[in-house]
Formats: C-alpha cells, structure tokens, sequence
C-alpha cells in the first residue's frame, strides 16, 4: 500500500506512468464500487429513488458515486490508458528530435 501511494504521488500527472497509475486507480475505485452493490442504487438516473425512500441520502449518494464511476471506467480509463501506452512508446523509440 505504501508503495502505490508513493507511486500515485510521485508519479507525474501527464508522463505515461502517471497516466497509467491513474487509470489503475479508477478502476479499483469503480470495482470497489460494483463489488459493494451500488449498481442497484442507480435507479435516480429514471427519477425514482432508490430502495423507495426519497430521503435516503445515503442511497442516493452511492447511485451518484456509482453513475460517476462508471461513467469514469467506460470513457476515462481507456483513454488514459491509450495516452500512457502511446507516451511510452514515444518516450522510449522516439528519440530527440534535431
């Protein structure tokens, strides 16, 4: 544990590792999520409340959180890895330009 948030912190924000270290880390958070069971508290994108009770925050905050993670896995995570892919490549056989 000590040694990833060593390597989440001193990772730079646009290198490839840094890209990659992120990607990571959303999806753990996104499958963390999933494996608690949140899924079933993203009935508020249809408007009704999850478990029946409009004032269950906590249930209306586990949907948001999860509707906001997935949305993360689906469309931020392959572009980040993508990115972190590609800017190694061009950091390792790319050479420096003349």
């Amino acid at each position: 544990m000590k040694n990833w948030r060593r390597l989440f912190v001193s990772a730079g924000m646009f290198t490839a590792t840094g890209l990659l270290v992120r990607a990571a880390v959303l999806a753990a958070a996104y499958g963390v999520a999933h494996a608690a069971g949140w899924r079933a508290y993203t009935s508020i994108l249809c408007g009704t409340a999850p478990g029946g009770n409009p004032k269950d925050l906590l249930a209306v905050a586990c949907g948001v959180v999860y509707v906001a993670l997935h949305f993360a896995w689906v469309l931020g995570v392959p572009v980040l890895v993508i990115a972190g892919l590609l800017l190694g490549v061009a950091e390792r056989w790319g050479g420096r330009p003349r």
